[in-house]
């Protein structure tokens, strides 16, 4: 039996409707202006095995007989996907997957299917919404719904999900998406607008967000399935306790040998003779013994080894560097030792991973009331090209200013804001009024 609604969006009506189409799938069929797209989701009922990710796949497919056009010449079917879907493929799959259980191993597929395109009004936004509640009333287990807009700005007009001929007279051409509480990703691009207007049209944005999740939530209580029960990857206490085990012990020697070597002219050329710096190439060893002893001792539990330890430690863009304990550990460590040495070399390595480090474990310093340690890595790191350091030690401000003193905070700031990183700025005055962040942003 089909089961329809009608969203009002900025004026223009949504039209979201589910029974008809694909009733083997969970579906929705998505109207608007005459655009016309299907969504469907769907779950493997078993767990996939030696997998160590949720494995969901976003997939959106575009028909030329959307447009009313049939493939000719020397090439008479549908092609690849175009450039176009691909990314608006990634733009459905980034606001959704963190919604997910991270533990769940079933496979799960979306589907977008152009069937009707009007070439007036883009489609993507359609997709990411109809994405979302194809999953909220299924079976498949989603239990937080989101929505996406796109604004933009002709004049002194703010537009709600314009179409093609309003995207080029607008000064901003953005794509919000988001949960009741929360933005979960930004698309935008502008013509040199401000920061003032890109964070109003955030804000206008998530408004009408939250009408949509709205929405979904009562057309959940007409169309809704009861949800499904999933045998999820679960973390062995034994394995994770094993591995703290190990590796604090051994991260600690190494400390102990850069402090060491730091101090003896004769050895320090060994901190710097190191292809990836010699705190990594350390922690790469420790890494592969530990490895080696714990597929022996846990030979049935491979897969939760691997997603504990190796997996987190391998890769020099994980910021889950908790699991390993390093930045606890080296922050305790210095303070122990009341020397921050080893921060300083950290800091000023080439490494990112090592850069990383050493703001985590600042970040212990914090905590003890000791802001000027962390003054001293910021301005150590105020040169740094990387914009995640830029927003790492913005961060670390911020944390200053709440945990020790606001003040202190603001005199640092002053003293250097001028001369600071755009981002790193940006994260350190966060929390502050609209008004005292524009005298800093002028």
């Amino acid at each position: 039996m089909e089961k329809s609604c009608t969203l009002d969006i900025g004026g223009k009506k949504m039209i979201f409707s589910t029974g008809k189409i694909a009733r083997l799938a969970n579906s929705v069929l998505v109207k608007f202006g005459g655009n016309g797209v299907l969504i469907t989701a769907v779950m493997n009922q078993n767990p996939s095995g030696n997998t160590d990710f949720f494995p969901l796949v976003v997939d959106v497919e575009e028909r030329m007989y959307a447009a009313g056009k049939i493939p000719g010449g020397f090439f008479k079917r549908e092609g690849r996907a175009s450039d176009k879907a691909i990314l608006n493929s990634r733009l459905t799959d980034r606001p959704l997957r963190p919604l997910f259980d991270k533990y769940i191993r079933n496979e799960v597929q979306l589907i977008g299917t152009v069937i009707s395109f009007d070439q007036i009004n883009p489609y993507d936004i359609s997709v990411i919404n109809g994405a979302s509640i194809a999953l909220y009333i299924s079976d498949i287990p989603f239990e937080e719904p989101i929505g996406a807009v796109r604004i933009g700005k002709v004049g002194e007009n703010w537009i709600i999900n314009p179409d093609y001929s309003e995207i080029e007279e607008s000064i901003i051409d953005i794509v919000v998406a988001g949960t009741e509480d929360a933005i979960l990703m930004v698309e935008a691009g502008g013509k040199e607008v401000s920061e003032e207007i890109t964070l109003e049209a955030i804000e206008r944005a998530h408004t009408e967000i939250k009408k949509i999740v709205d929405f979904q939530k009562e057309f959940k209580k007409i169309a809704g399935k009861e949800k499904k029960q999933t045998i999820n990857f679960e973390l062995n206490k034994d394995v994770e306790k094993k591995v703290r085990e190990l590796a604090e012990r051994r991260i600690q020697e190494v400390l102990d040998d850069i402090v060491k070597y730091s101090g003896d002219d004769k050895n320090k050329a060994l901190l710097d003779n190191t292809s990836r710096g010699y705190f990594q190439d350390k922690i790469m060893i420790i890494k592969e013994e530990i490895g080696r002893e714990l597929d022996s001792e846990f030979p049935e539990d491979k897969e939760r080894v691997y997603k504990f330890y190796l997996k987190n430690t391998k890769n020099i863009n994980n910021w889950d560097l908790v699991d390993l304990s390093a930045d606890k550990i080296v922050g305790k460590y210095l303070l122990e030792k009341n020397d921050i040495s080893i921060l300083r070399k950290l800091a000023k390595s080439k490494m990112l991973w090592e850069r990383r480090i050493a703001i985590l474990a600042t970040f212990q310093f914090i905590k003890n009331g000791r802001y000027k340690e962390c003054f001293e890595i910021v301005e150590m790191l105020l040169n740094d090209k990387e914009d995640l350091i830029h927003k790492a030690t913005g961060w670390m401000l911020r944390e200053v200013g709440k945990r020790v003193s606001e003040a202190k905070e603001e005199e640092f700031l002053l003293k250097h804001y001028k001369t600071m990183p755009r981002t790193m700025l940006r994260y350190a005055i966060e929390r502050f009024s609209k008004k005292k962040r524009r005298k800093y942003l002028k």
